[in-house]
C-alpha cells in the first residue's frame, strides 16, 4: 500500500501594506498533494471582514513540486461592512514548499488567520 497522510497546518499573521506576505508553508513530501485552504481577514479599525475557501493540486514528479491547474476558488465572502475588496489570497511553489500568500491593503492594519489542510498521497 502507498504511503499517505493527512496534515494540518496553521498560520496567522497581521499585515500593514499590499505586499504579498506568507502566511504558511507547506512542504511538498508525498508525490501528490490535495490541498484545501481556509483564511479569514479581518480589519479591526472598521470591522471589516473577508474569508475564502480554496482548493489546489500538487504533483511532485522528477524533482521539485509543481501545481496542476490553479487555484479554486470555493467560496470567497465579504462582510457587510467592508469597503475595500482589494485582499487577496494566493500561492506560490518555491522550491520543495508551497507557500500560501496574502496581501492586505496599504496603510491598513489586517489581521489574518489561515488552515491549510493536505491530503497526499506517494505512489508505488
Amino acid at each position: 500500500m502507498a504511503s499517505s497522510a493527512l496534515i494540518t497546518i496553521n498560520g496567522g499573521i497581521t499585515t500593514a501594506d499590499a505586499t504579498a506576505t506568507t502566511i504558511v508553508t507547506l512542504p511538498v513530501d508525498l508525490q501528490v498533494m490535495r490541498i484545501q485552504v481556509s483564511t479569514l481577514a479581518v480589519r479591526p479599525s472598521n470591522n471589516n471582514v473577508k474569508t475564502w475557501a480554496q482548493l489546489f493540486l500538487v504533483e511532485r514528479h522528477n524533482g521539485g513540486p509543481s501545481m496542476t491547474g490553479s487555484l479554486i476558488d470555493l467560496i470567497t465572502l465579504i462582510g457587510t461592512a467592508i469597503t475595500t475588496t482589494t485582499w487577496t489570497v494566493g500561492v506560490s511553489v518555491t522550491g520543495n514548499n508551497v507557500a500560501i500568500q496574502v496581501t492586505g491593503q496599504a496603510a491598513a492594519l489586517i489581521n489574518w488567520y489561515c488552515s491549510a489542510e493536505c491530503l497526499g498521497v506517494m505512489g508505488d
